[in-house]
């Protein structure tokens, strides 16, 4: 990462925009990945080079919004140790961002332990990620909690031991409703867990929240809610709006029960 080379990648950024109405960009995979024993550490000139790339980013980019993602995952492994160098420094890039996306995707492997949602409220047996568990390393993170945005799946998560390769447009809620074989060893969240998602970004002052594969929810309306191909959207939605929850969704309240 050098100047000459971000102010081409910054030009070329800006031609390839100018065409289309588009007014963010969110840089991903610069988590230290602490689980695979990696030999190498963040360069110390990490954050001096990448002030440098947004700040030339958003200098030819004027209405482009530059923010960073980040898993949730890692943040509650560094929460007993802020300043490792494997971790982000927030007190320099709180500087830099204007707003970050804390993602939860692979937060716990899709197992029989997690057939209701690999992403529960609280601890599940040996496994120490929960929102429950993030919330408390957040409320110890130095980050900037006005920048924050959660990002949640919304549609089932493929089981980790399935030798079945499937594209992400067929991992529906649709395959659900339509009583598949897939409902057998696909980890889903039921209505109560998306409604408690949106409740939860809210009750932790969250911007906002992020609806990763909105698209692929239930595209044919097979759950029969409302004819809503959104469904988990709109149930987590409710929940961050605090308005009443979605309960007349039948194939959606016990989904994540099927055995």
């Amino acid at each position: 990462m050098n100047g000459s080379n971000t102010t081409n990648e910054a030009e070329s950024l800006y031609n390839f925009l100018s065409d289309y109405n588009v007014v963010g960009l969110i840089l991903k995979n610069l988590n230290y990945d602490y689980s695979s024993n990696l030999d190498y550490h963040f360069d110390e000139s990490f954050y001096d080079n990448f002030q440098q790339y947004v700040t030339t980013m958003t200098t030819i980019n004027s209405n482009l919004s530059i923010g960073l993602y980040i898993n949730a995952s890692n943040m509650i492994f560094y929460s007993n140790n802020q300043v490792s160098p494997d971790w982000f420094q927030f007190s320099i890039l709180n500087y830099i961002m204007e707003y970050y996306i804390i993602g939860f995707d692979k937060f716990n492997p899709c197992n029989q332990f997690f057939k209701n949602g690999i992403v529960p409220n609280d601890n599940v047996l040996r496994f120490n990620n929960s929102l429950s568990s993030f919330a408390a390393a957040l409320s110890t993170s130095p980050i900037e909690k006005n920048k924050i945005y959660l990002e949640f799946l919304a549609s089932p998560t493929v089981n980790d031991s399935t030798t079945e390769v499937l594209p992400t447009c067929c991992v529906t809620y649709k395959k659900f409703c339509e009583k598949d074989h897939y409902n057998l060893y696909w980890c889903a969240d039921n209505s109560d867990a998306f409604y408690d998602k949106g409740t939860f970004a809210r009750e932790i002052e969250a911007q906002g929240f992020v609806t990763k594969y909105i698209d692929t929810i239930d595209p044919t309306a097979k759950c029969e809610c409302n004819s809503d191909k959104f469904i988990t959207f709109s149930m987590m939605l409710r929940g961050f709006l605090n308005t009443a929850p979605i309960t007349n969704c039948t194939k959606l309240n016990s989904i994540s029960f099927t055995t």
